[in-house]
């Protein structure tokens, strides 16, 4: 072996050992959370793997929910949807078989009624490698046993660099949040590492695709919120343990910008965030990145859930928290109907628990 060769070698261990190194830096090592807040009597609903988020269809008291085996880059997905008319113990996941555009991945999803139903908006990753994302929408016509499900559109951009999450306006325009830039797993991690904030929101106003900027540091989830004429955008800054709050400014009709008004501080990683009517916010919380991100190699290693919900007044209370045992990576939650509904992102369950007092 020549002296330069060698020394490339030796660069490249080096290399791996500080990027592993200042991994456990940003990470931390693994830990779990110290106090857990837990719901007696949940039950869970089998046979979707990876449900990482759900959007309720008030009009028909369902959920639809994004399955995908997400340890299995190979494998697509579908979508789901449980009947919450029936009493909880009878509730299960239902498969939506539609013909699915090649590739389908399902992962943040959104819902708008229409006159003549309803879209639903799914983000979908059919070739990440090469940086192939779009946004799926589908159409549901009907109500009831006549409810039926079509692919209608595909929604592509360049600007959808690694999107996460979105949020259908009830004109059918899109908010999409990247949670980072360009490049695979490995690039995220590393751009987390150092905090980058690269993770843009990008809008679709039915023409065109906008950057509208407002980076961050793995930005998860986001949802849309009008009261008394003004308008809101909620999203998840995973990396600063916020929930971030902009005013959405219009110009003659158009959006021109993305105002930042606040946060909440939440002091653990925020993923998917469902709004009520009134402006009731929960959001599902990741406690730990590094022991996130062991348990997405193995479904051995346990990783904490937690469940907040933010009132208008900005009270926050945590509703449940489990180390794991019960619910691994929760992704998304919400409560319908007094009970508590819980989506994570790699085991094949939803959680419903009966919650919860004011």
């Amino acid at each position: 072996m020549s002296a330069k060769t060698k020394n490339i070698s030796g660069l490249k261990v080096l290399l791996v050992v500080l990027t592993a190194v200042s991994l456990g830096l940003a990470f931390g090592c693994a830990k779990n959370i110290e106090t857990e807040i837990p719901i007696d009597s949940c039950i869970r609903i089998t046979g979707m793997p990876g449900p990482e988020d759900f959007a309720y269809i008030e009009s028909e008291n369902i959920l639809v929910v994004s399955s995908h085996d997400r340890r299995n880059s190979e494998s697509d997905g579908k979508l789901f949807w449980i009947d919450l008319t029936l009493p909880p113990e009878e509730q299960a996941g239902n498969p939506i078989d539609i013909e699915y555009p090649e590739g389908f991945k399902p992962h943040g999803v959104s819902y708008i009624p229409t006159n003549s139903g309803g879209k639903l908006y799914v983000i979908s990753h059919p070739n990440p490698d090469e940086g192939l994302h779009t946004v799926e929408v589908f159409d549901m016509t009907g109500k009831g046993n006549r409810r039926e499900w079509s692919h209608v559109e595909t929604l592509q951009s360049e600007l959808y660099t690694s999107p996460n999450d979105l949020v259908a306006l009830p004109d059918g325009t899109v908010f999409v949040s990247n949670d980072s830039g360009k490049g695979g797993n490995t690039i995220k991690k590393i751009k987390a590492l150092f905090k980058i904030k690269n993770g843009d929101i990008i809008y679709y106003d039915g023409a065109e695709y906008i950057d509208f900027g407002n980076p961050e540091s793995y930005g998860n989830g986001i949802t849309y919120f009008k009261d008394d004429g003004a308008e809101y955008l909620y999203r998840a800054a995973l990396m600063d343990k916020s929930v971030k709050k902009y005013e959405i400014v219009r110009t003659d009709g158009k959006i021109t910008e993305l105002k930042y008004l606040s946060k909440v501080e939440l002091g653990t990683m925020p993923d998917n965030l469902e709004i009520e009517p009134d402006g009731t916010i929960y959001v599902a919380c990741h406690f730990d990145s590094f022991t996130f991100l062991k348990h997405a190699k193995d479904g051995a290693n346990i990783s904490p859930t937690q469940v907040f919900r933010i009132t208008p007044d900005g009270k926050i209370t945590e509703l449940y928290a489990n180390r794991g045992q019960e619910i691994s990576a929760g992704s998304v939650g919400r409560v319908i109907d007094g009970r508590l509904y819980i989506g994570q992102v790699f085991e094949e369950f939803l959680l419903s628990c009966p919650c919860c007092s004011e």
